[in-house]
């Protein structure tokens, strides 16, 4: 009597193993079996499963240690045994481990690096959608695919998306250079409706957890980059968050702590303009850090409510330039805003401030909150906090302005051009934009922008004194010298 092993694939209706198509799964960590053709031909077995049933097979993954030297086209539906892991050994720079190209579910994907070759070869560890010459499909057509409990780590890319509609579902994609990167490769290939919620997306290698709008990427997108993001649940610690060229985005429930470049939260980026638009941070904790939230340029339609803070050093929300229709929420802070205002407001306008717009005070701001008037043409904004008992920094003529806490005099330094240079740095923390200063010699003037950390501040005329006076501009006459 003769017998006939039975394989996985013999049996109807069951995955399609990765094991019957070759693969071995010996790797130790020095030396093993290349699996990478066995995984190719498991991935195309499941996807011609579709062309007579109407859906993609799935391909099952042993929990086995699998050694990989090039890409994996995962063109079906897979599941990962927990515990089963692919490592790349020997990858052509840039090469991704893991290429999603049609729209499917991946469980418990797990991608291990070598940390002393993968990062600085530029390895990828799952990718998902792209253009027909990289995915060998149609672009878009990884649309919506879901990624349950996938892992990523000492790679320079954990994740890259590059189409719309993804969801992401309690993975781990850490300690990599860069955890997780967003980007849209055209303007018909958008990232909107993308979904991170739970896992760990902290410990990166670089400055990055996340970077929507990455420009390592090569795009043809010129606008925005997509619409509708969220981000919910989960740790980004060592790692910021930028956010750049995408509109409707929603940072909820975060955690944040000791970014390497002291930057949790990064907006935009310098240079460019109106990038982020309708920006929403809310329930988020941030611990150890220079800022909160930075921006690197103006944000349309931002909003920051009811956040924590610990030991933030300079300001919860920081705006170097233009920031237009805001609101921000004070949360609890503990140690934070030792050196900077809780708020900082910046703008770029050079002529002096009228505040002409303003008809009565609750247009520019409210207790604990800030509304730009649409008609505002000088730019200059009231500060985003309004305390009981503070009192308000005033135009003459009009005798309406912005939040100012108390005058702070005695103030000293050197000024070239519209730049002052503090004799003592750690006096910045006085300052914000839109500050009324009385000079010692010369007219008075406004502060467009401070550097809290570089001890510097930006002045809306160019002329050089020996020192400054904060004062409230309707107690002292332009003409005082001080």
């Amino acid at each position: 009597m003769s017998l006939t092993k039975v394989t996985n694939s013999m049996i109807e209706g069951s995955p399609i193993n990765v094991l019957d198509y070759g693969a071995v799964g010996d790797w130790n960590g020095t030396t093993g079996t290349d699996d990478t053709a066995a995984f190719n031909a498991a991935f195309a077995a499941a996807y011609a499963f579709s062309a007579t049933n109407g859906s993609f097979g799935t391909v099952y993954v042993p929990e086995k240690a699998y050694k990989i030297t090039g890409r994996i086209l995962a063109q079906a539906n897979a599941h990962f045994e927990i515990g089963a892991s692919l490592h790349p050994v020997g990858m052509a720079a840039g090469q991704i481990v893991y290429y999603v190209s049609q729209r499917t579910t991946h469980e418990n994907v797990k991608i291990i690096g070598d940390p002393a070759v993968d990062p600085a070869n530029g390895t990828i560890g799952i990718k998902v959608g792209d253009t027909v010459a990289e995915a060998g499909g149609t672009a878009g057509a990884a649309s919506r695919s879901r990624f349950l409990q996938c892992f990523a780590t000492k790679l320079a890319y954990g994740a890259v998306v590059a189409t719309f509609s993804t969801k992401w579902m309690n993975c781990w994609i850490r300690a990599n250079t860069t955890n997780v990167s967003i980007y849209a490769p055209a303007g018909n290939e958008e990232i909107n409706d993308t979904f991170f919620s739970g896992g760990n997306y902290g410990g990166a290698l670089g400055d990055y957890a996340f970077n929507i709008g990455d420009p390592s990427f090569a795009s043809t997108n010129t606008g925005s980059y997509g619409n509708t993001l969220l981000f919910q649940g989960f740790a980004c610690d060592q790692g910021s968050f930028k956010v750049d060229k995408a509109i409707s985005v929603a940072l909820r429930s975060l955690y944040f702590e000791n970014p390497s470049n002291g930057k949790c939260i990064i907006v935009g980026t310098d240079g460019e303009s109106s990038t982020v638009q309708n920006l929403t941070i809310e329930n988020c904790q941030f611990r150890t850090a220079d800022y909160a939230v930075y921006c690197e340029v103006e944000s349309r339609d931002f909003s920051m409510a009811q956040n924590n803070f610990s030991a933030i050093s300079y300001c919860a929300l920081y705006v170097p330039s233009d920031i237009y229709a805001y609101s921000y929420q004070a949360g609890s802070s503990t140690s934070s805003f030792t050196l900077a205002p809780e708020v900082h407001t910046g703008q770029r306008n050079t002529t002096l401030p009228s505040f002409s717009s303003y008809t009565n005070i609750s247009q520019g701001i409210t207790k604990g909150r800030q509304f730009t008037a649409t008609t505002n043409s000088d730019g200059i904004l009231p500060n985003a906090l309004l305390d009981d008992g503070s009192t308000l920094k005033v135009e003459t003529a009009t005798n309406l302005g912005r939040v100012y806490p108390s005058p702070t005099t005695g103030i000293t330094g050197d000024q070239v051009g519209n730049d002052f240079t503090f004799a003592t740095p750690s006096q910045t923390k006085f300052f914000n934009a839109g500050d009324a200063i009385v000079r010692s010699t010369g007219a008075d003037t406004h502060v467009l922008s401070v550097n809290y950390a570089g001890g510097t501040m930006r002045l809306k005329i160019s002329q050089t004194v020996a020192g400054i006076t904060v004062g409230q501009i309707a107690s002292v006459p332009s003409a005082s010298i001080v």
